[in-house]
């Protein structure tokens, strides 16, 4: 795994299922238990984002294409300063990987087609079975399924671009 230069140690799993990580300027090896690895990548993933900065998308075609990276929007701010605006904290208790979760899900949601964000909605988020849903719209349960399957696949292709 490749990290930032400011960030001092590199971090691998063996294939049995072992944590390590080794430190970059001694070179020492150590194994660490999967709390402080999950710890230590989480905290390496904050720093490749801050420096990449968030995708944003466009649809082009029917298909969603990065745009542009902007700059990490941090969403906490300085209650006693005057001149930072309120609207910036979208949530107080929101932490940044879920407002980019929230970010990407809505961006996913623009290109799904009126039908698909429907299913999308009422089945995959709502909890409606496909039989439900299809007995409730008046459509085979086979129709319901065939777009799940296509959202699913689009949303593959979307998350894993993303």
């Amino acid at each position: 795994m490749t990290t930032p230069k400011e960030f001092d140690y590199d971090l691998w799993k063996t294939a049995e299922g072992a944590f390590f990580t080794r430190l970059k300027r001694t070179g020492e090896i150590c194994e660490v238990d999967a709390e402080v690895f999950r710890t230590l990548h989480n905290d390496a993933m904050k720093m490749h984002r801050e420096q990449q900065g968030i995708p944003v998308y466009t649809v082009r075609d029917g298909k969603s294409v990065l745009a542009c990276r902007v700059p990490l929007l941090h969403l906490g701010y300085d209650t006693d300063g005057d001149d930072v605006d309120d609207v910036w904290a979208v949530e107080p208790t929101q932490t940044e990987d879920e407002y980019v979760t929230a970010q990407m899900e809505q961006a996913f949601r623009a290109i799904l087609t009126p039908k698909q964000l429907d299913i999308y909605l009422t089945c995959m988020l709502g909890g409606t079975s496909a039989t439900e849903y299809a007995r409730v719209r008046g459509v085979s349960k086979a129709f319901v399924s065939k777009y799940i399957a296509e959202i699913r696949s689009r949303a593959k292709k979307f998350f894993k671009h993303g």
